[in-house]
């Protein structure tokens, strides 16, 4: 069974490469993955995009943050010692993740003595039972979102309207999992901005906030129709 690849394989890059590097490799791969560029692709290679996608931003996430990638780039060392045989870089690759989560050793679990008795308890019981629980909580789910979006979409005072049909957004961004881009508005973008903050501020109604330190700061956006987050 083949390794999974590394961090800075699915980045393309070395992995002694500078940041600068990284992100101009990130960018460029993001271009071509993003979900604009599905449209008339089968359901098949759409959906290897999207778990393409994925991994390039869990790699771009962990290698963009100093101490992250200096804590993954000491589990890319193959480990010697006798207590840790048999963890590969396929199971580093698993375990880690974008938010620096511990790495923990794969290896055959026995079920004790009470999750045992929970077991036998379990299969005990009727299953007409647990299906009208199963019922009940998805009609509770259903009626709840029903009701979410009928609020949402009834009251106009949650959709932000600019001052004046004439006012322009201060810029707008296209958005590349983590990475934010200045781009022009009569283009393909992600986001208008209409407000920028400063710390402790809060947004206009109907304005989503972001930060986005690669161009500025804090802003207020409108997502673009289609741009799911």
């Amino acid at each position: 069974m083949p390794l999974k690849k590394t961090h800075y394989e699915v980045l393309g890059v070395d992995p002694i490469a500078e940041v600068t590097q990284i992100k101009k490799a990130y960018l460029k791969r993001a271009r071509v993955l993003h979900p604009d560029n599905n449209r008339g692709l089968s359901k098949k290679e759409a959906d290897k995009r999207s778990r393409e996608m994925q991994e390039l931003n869990i790699a771009w996430g962990t290698i963009s943050d100093e101490a992250k990638r200096k804590v993954y780039d000491q589990t890319l060392v193959q480990p010697k010692d006798s207590s840790t045989q048999g963890f590969t870089y396929q199971d580093i690759s698993e375990e880690y993740t974008a938010r620096g989560d511990s790495i923990k050793r794969k290896g055959p679990e026995f079920a004790t003595k009470d999750e045992m008795e929970i077991r036998g308890i379990a299969k005990l019981m009727k299953p007409i039972p647990l299906t009208l629980l199963f019922v009940t909580v998805i009609s509770v789910l259903i009626v709840g979102l029903l009701i979410t979006g009928s609020s949402e979409t009834s009251n106009p005072s949650n959709q932000y309207v600019p001052a004046t049909e004439e006012a322009t957004p201060l810029k707008c961004i296209a958005i590349y999992g983590s990475v934010y881009e200045d781009v022009l508005c009569d283009g393909r973008h992600d986001a208008k901005v209409w407000e920028r903050i400063k710390a402790g501020e809060s947004c206009s109604r109907g304005l989503s906030e972001i930060y986005a330190s690669q161009i500025g700061g804090k802003y207020c956006v409108v997502y673009s129709n289609g741009f799911s987050k």
